[in-house]
């Protein structure tokens, strides 16, 4: 209906505007109707960034470790949720099917916190749970933006502020390092004719 998909639950499957904010999940709505179609999807795409820095009334952005890093058991919640919607809609493959997590971080604020320590180690903190909790795919989103302005970045690299090294690695770099050298030892090469697109 030309919305954004988290806008999806707002409307009835006809395009009408659900007066009832009791709505369901968007995702499991995208399952339910896609699942109508035939066999279309071998899985689902999410996004998670489930940290809000301005909380509790807050005018400024205020970074709180505690309530940041307790948000990191919402995701066996929601993946607990994922697999229950695949089961239900798709019970012929749900068990073979993918749940990937293709963006996420700490915030969707790009500060210090997402260039720096607290944010890789939420990262390394977040991947590790969606991997215990079941999801089979996880792309590093972000390659080298870096927002001086704001004080950060999602990136893993810092293209700007290293006069010596200007692809600097950040925290997070070494976080995806990390995991990939000692704990899954499973990277996707990635490649791109793209020339605007760096992989």
């Amino acid at each position: 209906i030309g919305e954004s998909p988290w806008l999806c639950a707002k409307y009835d499957d006809n395009g009408n505007i659900l007066d009832d904010p009791a709505h369901e999940y968007w995702i499991k709505k995208f399952l339910r109707l896609m699942s109508k179609e035939g066999d279309l999807i071998d899985g689902i795409a999410v996004h998670s960034y489930p940290y809000y820095p301005r909380w509790k009334g807050q005018t400024t952005d205020v970074w709180d470790a505690k309530q940041a890093f307790s948000k990191v058991a919402f995701l066996r919640k929601y993946m607990g949720m994922y697999k229950q919607w695949l089961k239900e809609y798709y019970p012929a493959k749900a068990n073979r099917m993918d749940i990937a997590l293709t963006e996420y971080h700490v915030q969707v604020a790009e500060t210090w916190v997402t260039a720096d320590v607290p944010g890789a180690v939420f990262v390394a903190n977040f991947l590790a749970e969606f991997i215990k909790d079941g999801g089979t795919i996880a792309s590093g989103w972000d390659i080298n933006t870096m927002k001086p302005g704001d004080g950060g970045g999602h990136g893993l690299l810092d293209p700007n502020n290293d006069p010596t090294e200007p692809y600097a690695e950040r925290a997070k770099y070494w976080a995806y390092k990390m995991m990939a050298n000692n704990f899954t030892g499973e990277l996707v090469p990635a490649v791109s004719n793209n020339l605007k697109v760096a992989v």
